[in-house]
């Protein structure tokens, strides 16, 4: 699959991406990073910080690339599936960011969310690493948008 496929797919949608809202999206995963790393905060909170920071970085690769989500169903998993076709993340990053989804789902959906010491720091750890990630990205493929 490719961008091109999820936009035949109904998926994604054309539509360009302006610098200021390219700078926003990497200033609130930026925001949502530090709040993740706040000790005063409970771990679910900061787990779904750090998820929410990968799923904007996400949201600005595939905005710069030219696409926004359909609007339809699933626009977390369409947003980070493209993943695999802006920073060509590979299929055991893609699912791990999948799998904290599930577990942010599990937690506002039915109130079980428990995340341990270890889980909330991969989580804060991938969420820093794909943003800085992104960035770079952004920084070699749309220059002036960032």
């Amino acid at each position: 699959m490719s961008l091109s496929d999820m936009l035949k797919a109904g998926e994604i949608r054309r539509l360009k991406a302006g610098r200021s809202e390219i700078r926003k999206l990497l200033s609130n995963a930026g925001r949502l990073l530090r709040d993740a790393g706040a000790a005063n905060i409970s771990s679910e909170s900061r787990l779904e910080h750090a998820y929410t920071a990968i799923l904007v970085s996400a949201i600005a690769a595939l905005r710069a690339s030219g696409y926004a989500t359909s609007g339809e169903r699933g626009r977390h998993y369409v947003a980070l599936e493209s993943l695999k076709y802006t920073l060509k993340k590979d299929d055991a990053s893609v699912g791990y960011y999948h799998r904290l989804r599930q577990k942010r789902h599990q937690g506002i959906y039915d109130g079980t969310l428990t995340v341990s010491h270890a889980e909330l720091d991969e989580a804060v750890r991938e969420a820093r690493s794909l943003l800085a990630e992104t960035r770079n990205w952004l920084k070699g493929n749309f220059p002036s948008l960032v």
